[in-house]
Parts: C-alpha cells; structure tokens; sequence
C-alpha cells in the first residue's frame, strides 16, 4: 500500500507500507513472556 505521508516515508525506504501479519491477540499474549526474557538478560 503506498502512503501519501512524509513521515512514514523517511522511516520506510519510499513509503511503501509492509503491515504486520502477527494477529494482536498472539502479540498480546506473549508480552508477559518478552517483559520476563528482557529482565532475565539485564534489558535495559
């Protein structure tokens, strides 16, 4: 898709957008786990 926005343009090499195919719910579910990982390893 592309997008009429400078911002995302910069970040994005042109503005073409690449959505995320990851479903929320399975991103949700997880963050408990990551947040536990990232304090195991001194994540600062």
């Amino acid at each position: 898709m592309k997008v009429d926005n400078k911002a995302l343009q910069a970040m994005s090499n042109g503005g073409e957008f690449k959505s995320e195919t990851i479903p929320l719910a399975a991103v949700g579910a997880n963050t408990v786990k990551v947040q536990q990982m990232l304090d195991r390893v001194g994540f600062k």
